[in-house]
């Protein structure tokens, strides 16, 4: 083996002796970081997890509501409440003042033209010098009632104290006076008011 041979040889093996001795102090800091990061890790204080939680919100539970009642339904109730008006009425629709008006308001069609066209009940009275005059009343629902297209019939029993004077004079009383009554009722303008009457 000439010399020059020898060097390169040699040369060699500083080469590999350089590369290990590289790789040996890579590894040796890749190692020490990874134990100073496990270190810190380990010193740092335990975070306590907290337990999930068992509290659950408020279910929305989607329930099909009924929709609200049509306020264009006529009632019982109702239908009493407009015969009320018109018993309550009357004391001022046949007496003094024999008010027009008032009927207007509360009934129409042949209710309206009994009590105040010509010859109706008020120029009736009127030509008599005469009126009625009311005590307690009582309106009682017997039972019958249908509503069809802006109409309604209701039966009911009336019961009162009325007293009729002609002339001046006390000519007639009902005390406890007692009938059922089928009345018509029709919705007038947004208004229900008494279109009929007939006993039963």
């Amino acid at each position: 083996m000439n010399e020059d041979q020898e060097k390169s040889k040699l040369w060699k093996t500083y080469y590999i002796i350089f590369g290990v001795m590289i790789g040996g102090s890579v590894l040796i800091v890749s190692v020490q970081a990874a134990w100073n990061a496990i270190q810190q890790s380990m010193s740092r204080p335990a975070v306590e997890s907290s337990p999930p939680s068992t509290r659950s919100s408020p279910s929305t539970t989607l329930s099909i509501q009924p929709p609200p009642p049509n306020s264009n339904i006529f009632t019982r109730e109702e239908a009493v409440n407009v015969i009320t008006r018109y018993m309550e009425a009357k004391p001022k629709i046949f007496a003094p003042p024999y008010d027009r008006q008032l009927a207007g308001s509360l009934t129409t069609g042949k209710a309206y033209d009994d009590t105040t066209k010509s010859g109706g009940q008020i120029d009736y009275l009127k030509e008599r010098n005469a009126w009625y005059e009311y005590g307690k009343y009582q309106v009682d629902p017997t039972g019958y009632f249908e509503v069809t297209d802006g109409q309604a019939q209701i039966e009911v029993r009336v019961t009162q104290d009325f007293y009729y004077y002609e002339y001046g004079k006390l000519k007639n009383s009902y005390n406890g006076y007692s009938k059922v009554y089928r009345f018509t009722l029709i919705l007038e303008n947004g208004t229900w008011k008494i279109a009929d009457r007939n006993s039963l």
